[in-house]
């Protein structure tokens, strides 16, 4: 969004203002110089401000409009940076939690069925293995 949303009301208002001070001052003048007849000016002035009327409406509306669909992209972009803080939580939440069993844990034969039960939870899996490397045999094996 461009510029501090809290300005809108003053700069619409503002905008409104010199719009419609400019508007009234400048046709008043221009119909008194141009219509000498009482009933016709009456009339010109009656259409006039239905001119007004349309014209602010229009204008209020492409102000309003522009700042409903910036707040609508902002807004959107805020979702998205929930929900990927969501995410980043969630698996810090995991990395804490298998820290915490690590800790708890003495040997690495209760640590891996605890990291496999949590990296198989942080990944929506429903099974995994581990396979540990034996430098000696040169073969894998089956945590």
């Amino acid at each position: 969004m461009t510029g501090d949303p809290r300005n809108l009301p003053r700069k619409m208002v503002l905008s409104y203002v010199l719009f419609a001070g400019a508007y009234i001052v400048l046709s008043d003048v221009l119909l008194s110089v141009v219509v000498r007849d009482s009933r016709y000016l009456v009339r010109l002035q009656i259409a006039k401000v239905w001119v007004f009327v349309v014209v602010t409406a229009f204008v209020a509306y492409r102000m309003l409009a522009a700042q409903m669909s910036a707040i609508s992209v902002e807004i959107e972009e805020r979702k998205s940076v929930e929900e990927s803080l969501r995410r980043q939580v969630s698996n810090l939440d995991v990395v804490h939690e298998i820290s915490a069993a690590f800790r708890s844990a003495d040997h690495l034969d209760e640590m891996l069925p605890i990291l496999l039960d949590n990296t198989l939870e942080a990944l929506n899996t429903p099974a995994g293995t581990i396979s540990l490397y034996d430098t000696i045999t040169g073969r894998l094996r089956y945590a």
